[in-house]
């Protein structure tokens, strides 16, 4: 019961399992399908999408996972520029 809901939890955090994001996570990294098989057979909503958008998707996706768990890198520091020649 426990890993369900982390898993719903998860889903829910990109937008849901009916969302582009919540399927690429759950056909992808869940079920292990290729990006290719995922984008060419079920895509979003059983509506293909093409395979540069469906990295987009999962990479998009697994960024908002990152976050969502505490993963997210610091933002670096700006550099500031010197005008001095």
């Amino acid at each position: 019961a426990g890993a369900a809901r982390a898993v719903r939890d998860a889903l829910d955090a990109v937008g849901g399992s009916g969302s582009p994001a919540g399927s690429a996570l759950w056909y992808v990294a869940g079920l292990q399908m290729s990006i290719r098989d995922w984008a060419l057979r079920d895509g979003w909503n059983g509506k293909r999408v093409e395979k540069s958008e469906a990295k987009g998707i999962l990479v998009a996706a697994l960024g908002v996972l990152a976050r969502y768990y505490g993963y997210e890198r610091a933002p670096r520091p700006r550099r500031e520029t010197s005008m001095h020649a």
